[in-house]
């Protein structure tokens, strides 16, 4: 029996809002920022996701990432915790995805990711793969600080076509005052969080925004 390695551990503080049509005023000042990439990353996450699971458990690039709600905070912002395995999953980590989803099910190492969503769906009924498509664009306020927040402008696709901003630091105080200074309030934005959005999308429907 092995043991899983952990390939990445990270805590954040996130804002995260979606709008079908984002304000130009608000897309112009966010591209008129630093570029933290060159160029725009196309993605496909698969979530695993069962109704009233509060844990983001996705899979990007054959990693497993779970993802936990630490801190919520006023206006929206929320401190997650991050954690990445690679494949294969040993016994021990099989069992304590299991238990994220609140089922007791028997030890099992999982070769890959199409091996885990099958199991899993095969397994718990409840469970749904929701797979969302998206490119998106990274940007650092304030301009040019190595130590500023990330400014993630997304395009998703599926499984709808919708708008999504989002900000992420370590440190609640920066992610805060990103959104004084940008400023991000705007009737057209909706603050959710993922979790919130897979509840929408696991029963076939929009955001209501």
């Amino acid at each position: 029996m092995f043991e899983n390695k952990l390939k990445f551990k990270e805590t954040l503080w996130e804002w995260r809002a979606f709008s079908l049509k984002v304000d130009l005023g608000i897309l112009r000042k966010i591209c008129s920022l630093s570029e933290k990439s060159s160029k725009p990353t196309k993605m496909v996450d698969n979530y695993l996701f069962r109704s009233g699971c509060e844990i983001n458990l996705k899979i990007r690039n054959e990693d497993l990432r779970i993802k936990k709600l630490v801190k919520k905070r006023s206006k929206g912002i929320e401190q997650w915790r991050t954690e990445a395995y690679g494949f294969p999953l040993s016994p021990v980590m099989f069992k304590t995805l299991a238990k994220v989803f609140k089922m007791n099910l028997y030890e099992r190492e999982i070769e890959n990711a199409e091996n885990l969503k099958f199991i899993m769906m095969q397994t718990i009924p409840t469970i749904r793969v929701i797979s969302v498509t998206k490119q998106r664009e990274l940007y650092i306020w304030p301009p040019n600080d190595k130590d500023g927040v990330t400014i993630e402008l997304a395009e998703i696709q599926k499984p709808e076509r919708v708008k999504s901003i989002g900000i992420e630091h370590r440190h609640y105080k920066k992610v805060n005052q990103a959104l004084k200074n940008l400023p991000l309030s705007s009737n057209s934005l909706k603050v959710l969080n993922y979790v919130n959005c897979l509840e929408v999308w696991a029963e076939g429907k929009n955001l209501s925004i």
